[in-house]
């Protein structure tokens, strides 16, 4: 079965990307009971996210301490991190006129689209992974 290249953007519903960054060691528990597993982003830190102290608000960011079921690294298990372009009659149409790259995932971020980045963050705020992890993989 083949299909022709114009055809191909009819045929196709959804884009993943997908990265799997390492996940924060310690529990929920752990985070609770031990205040010195949070940190304070230094300013590069910050730089690399595109962020501002501003909008981090009380948002708190945590790191692994490291123990013997990591091996002291800090991490244990995975996480995903996820993008989900919708390939929608829009998005559609800048596909077969052959936008740019760029327009189209400006197109995809106006009309809802989570980007790796932003789901990245979502980990960090959550306490899954760490900047460090989020910036390598996005």
């Amino acid at each position: 079965m083949t299909f022709s290249k114009a055809g191909l953007p009819c045929a196709i519903r959804y884009d993943l990307a997908l990265r799997i960054a390492s996940k924060v060691g310690s529990t929920a528990a752990d985070r609770k009971r031990f205040t010195e597993l949070t940190i304070e982003p230094t300013e590069n830190q910050l730089a690399m996210l595109n962020l501002s102290p501003h909008d981090l608000g009380d948002k708190v960011f945590y790191y692994g301490r490291g123990c013997s079921s990591c091996n002291d690294t800090g991490y244990r298990g995975r996480k995903g991190i996820f993008e989900l372009l919708v390939i929608n009659d829009a998005i559609r149409a800048l596909i077969n006129e052959r936008a740019p790259t760029v327009v189209l995932r400006q197109k995809a971020v106006e009309l809802g689209m989570v980007t790796l980045r932003e789901d990245g963050l979502r980990s960090i705020f959550d306490g899954d992974t760490t900047i460090e992890e989020v910036v390598k993989y996005t």
